[in-house]
């Protein structure tokens, strides 16, 4: 087991002192035994007498074990407060009841006063205990203040400071303690603003503490950066990152992943910012495309990362990302497999990308066509299989790049930007080219139904192995039917020419069936 770095022995004190650092979390018992241990093993410590004794954790079977109790051999706990003051300031409305502290100047909420917050009035030393904080300026004492000189009351600049009260837990088994002849002690020396709370195990049975703490992040790290459950915080003890105390930060929600050892997942509870960082192979989860959007900003590294349940915006950076069930508005640095996804507005897509779209639709028609914005080139490759509604085609300037559509029913529309490349489409389409008259003539071909059959028809020239391949991805080969003699004519119609004019012509598909071509 590991051993904590913040509890250190004092041997030369009776009862001998284990103190515990002011920055140091709450104590199990199972990590003061294994610290304690690997403490006394020094050389400094070989010939003193034991320290610790500790019995239990006999497997009964079924992930179930004996109880921890441990006995410290003449050694008290000693856990020691943080003294950095609450507040400080001066009286200014006295109280003669020693009762309610005025100051106009004070902060009591913003500075966190808590009931339990220690009350020193420096007039003649008396203390006092805050029971409610009343406003920014006003607190009300449980008590009148005591312990002090004759005055014990709140006069007009009267100086007072607040202390926090450190609470701290000792847990996980139960603990006594004996003195140097054998007599019972108590396991925890008493320090001055440090409440302490020992609990004991009321049965004779455990389970093991690392285990559930790792079952209750359920797979990963829970982050509530809005706090829309009303429990997120910061920090990284446990139990933050669970749903019960979801995180509220990028940066810790990293560090409990590291240090539990959990997969890089996170479920992200309302709306999530990745501004910078390393978040590269994450995958994160929302509630739903309405609940949580999430936007990556340029500065955070999210390749190979995962986008699930959530409506997704912002600059990635390429790798092979993965989108399911997802809405993808504004996206650019788009890579990776599209499973079951909406899009809306313009998605760009990564240098050289190679991005496959699979049952998807568009997210607001009404507010325009989807882009696919082929800017970066560099060889990009999009297939788009049963896909509903319109799309729209710009920046296709890469001789190398491709787009294949599969329509179930839509529009495709080309810009004038679109001056190489190819595209193939088949099923239920309404093409519209745009595109410039002097704009280099892009391979830009169709499939007709004849009798419930698709078949991609283009010159024999200009499929190319490329386009067999983009064939072979839509599971169209065999379909396919080439013509030494077609041309692409005007924009959506494809003729073969036949005895010097243009008509239909009955050709031979590869399976050897007979299909007419029609004016598409």
């Amino acid at each position: 087991m590991p051993t904590l770095s913040d509890l250190s022995i004092d041997p030369f004190q009776s009862p001998r002192l284990l103190k515990v650092a002011e920055a140091a979390g709450d104590l199990s018992v199972q990590d003061m035994h294994d610290t304690v241990q690997d403490i006394v093993e020094e050389p400094a410590f070989g010939t003193h007498p034991a320290f610790i004794s500790t019995d239990g954790k006999q497997d009964l079977g079924g992930g179930v074990l004996v109880g921890l109790s441990s006995t410290l051999r003449n050694v008290q706990v000693v856990f020691f407060a943080d003294r950095t003051p609450l507040e400080t300031g001066t009286v200014t409305t006295p109280d003669t009841g020693g009762l309610v502290l005025t100051d106009s100047a004070a902060t009591f909420v913003t500075s966190l006063v808590t009931p339990g917050t220690w009350v020193v009035n420096w007039r003649d030393r008396s203390i006092g205990t805050v029971l409610k904080v009343d406003s920014e300026t006003q607190c009300t004492l449980l008590r009148r203040l005591g312990g002090g000189g004759a005055n014990l009351q709140f006069d007009a600049a009267d100086a007072y400071t607040l202390f926090p009260v450190t609470k701290k837990e000792l847990s996980g088994g139960n603990v006594v303690a004996v003195d140097a002849v054998g007599s019972g002690i108590n396991a925890v020396l008493p320090t001055c603003l440090t409440q302490v709370v020992a609990t004991r195990a009321s049965s004779a049975t455990t389970q093991e503490q690392a285990d559930i703490r790792f079952g209750s992040y359920v797979g990963g790290v829970t982050i509530d950066v809005g706090n829309v459950t009303g429990n997120a915080t910061s920090g990284t003890a446990f139990p933050v990152g669970t749903l019960r105390s979801p995180v509220n930060n990028v940066a810790d929600m990293l560090l409990i992943q590291a240090a539990v050892g959990l997969p890089k997942a996170a479920f992200v509870i309302g709306n999530l910012t990745l501004s910078a960082g390393t978040l590269d192979g994450f995958a994160f989860f929302g509630e739903n495309q309405t609940k949580t959007t999430i936007t990556v900003s340029a500065a955070a590294s999210t390749v190979d990362c995962e986008f699930a349940e959530c409506t997704l915006t912002g600059a990635l950076d390429g790798g092979s990302n993965l989108f399911r069930s997802a809405a993808l508005r504004d996206v650019s640095g788009l890579d990776g497999q599209v499973t079951e996804c909406s899009i809306t507005g313009n998605l760009a897509f990564a240098a050289g990308g190679v991005v496959a779209f699979a049952r998807c639709n568009a997210y607001d028609p009404i507010h325009g066509l989807p882009v696919l914005d082929f800017t970066a080139g560099g060889e990009i490759t999009v297939t788009m299989t049963q896909w509903s509604a319109g799309l729209q085609v710009e920046n296709m300037a890469d001789a190398d790049d491709s787009l294949v559509v599969g329509f179930t029913a839509g529009r495709l529309k080309l810009e004038p930007s679109c001056t190489l490349g190819r595209i193939f489409y088949h099923g239920f389409a309404y093409p519209v080219d745009d595109r410039s008259a002097g704009s280099t003539v892009m391979s830009f071909s169709s499939s007709t139904a004849v009798v419930n059959q698709s078949v991609l028809v283009a010159p024999a020239d200009s499929l190319g192995a490329n386009g067999r391949k983009v064939a072979d991805l839509m599971g169209i080969t065999g379909k396919v039917v080439e013509h030494a003699d077609a041309v692409i004519g005007t924009p959506g119609h494809i003729r073969v020419p036949v005895d010097g004019s243009e008509q239909d012509i009955a050709v031979k598909q590869v399976d050897g069936s007979t299909v007419r071509l029609n004016e598409l």
